[in-house]
């Protein structure tokens, strides 16, 4: 048992050294993004990050895979932001609005990265919503990716019309149209809620 302890905290060490290489390729990916935009290339990327290509080419196979784990790393980001600013005690109007602002944050922050990357994370964020309304799955899926939809159009018009409205006048609208949208469907199910009281 001994024996192989020096040889487990090695793996482990390499594990974590993989683990922290990837981070900061995603982080370079994302700096090269907003340089250079979407068209940044796989060389631009080994080059904010200090590598040779065939390094990133050991973490990603491809710029797509890369892609992926830029993603990742937004909506790891997105939940994290939304964690430390929604409160569950707060009305719904209250939670949509502050959820918007924390997302519109970020796409400000990472604009061209979330250019290429609307996953799911806004969906899964609407549907988790829903079924905290006692929505059932079946109906909050879908429910969630209209509204993540939408949200991903509404947010493109935005940047590609050079942020043709302020900020917070589109958070103000789109908490409209979200409210507007979750009470239509949470009525087709069969569920009323009042706008203006926590979920629970």
């Amino acid at each position: 048992m001994h024996a192989d302890a020096p040889s487990d905290g090695r793996a482990a060490r390499w594990r974590q050294h993989r683990l922290d290489r990837r981070a900061e390729f995603v982080d370079a990916a994302l700096r090269a993004l907003t340089k250079y935009g979407p068209d940044a290339s796989m060389a631009d990327i080994a080059a904010e990050a200090g590598a040779a290509k065939p390094k990133l080419y050991r973490h990603f196979a491809d710029k797509a895979a890369l892609l992926d784990a830029v993603g990742e790393h937004i909506a790891a980001t997105l939940w994290q932001r939304l964690s430390a600013a929604l409160d569950p005690r707060a009305p719904v109007t209250d939670l949509i609005t502050t959820g918007l602002h924390a997302y519109l944050d970020l796409v400000d922050e990472y604009p061209d990265a979330c250019r290429l990357l609307f996953t799911s994370a806004p969906a899964a964020l609407f549907a988790d919503l829903l079924r905290a309304i006692d929505l059932d799955t079946d109906t909050a899926e879908p429910g969630g990716a209209v509204l993540a939809g939408a949200l991903g159009a509404a947010t493109l018009w935005w940047l590609e019309s050079g942020r043709a409205m302020p900020k917070q006048a589109l958070i103000d609208y789109l908490a409209t149209v979200v409210w507007g949208a979750t009470d239509a469907i949470l009525r087709k199910a069969g569920v009323a809620i009042d706008p203006d009281r926590p979920i629970g």
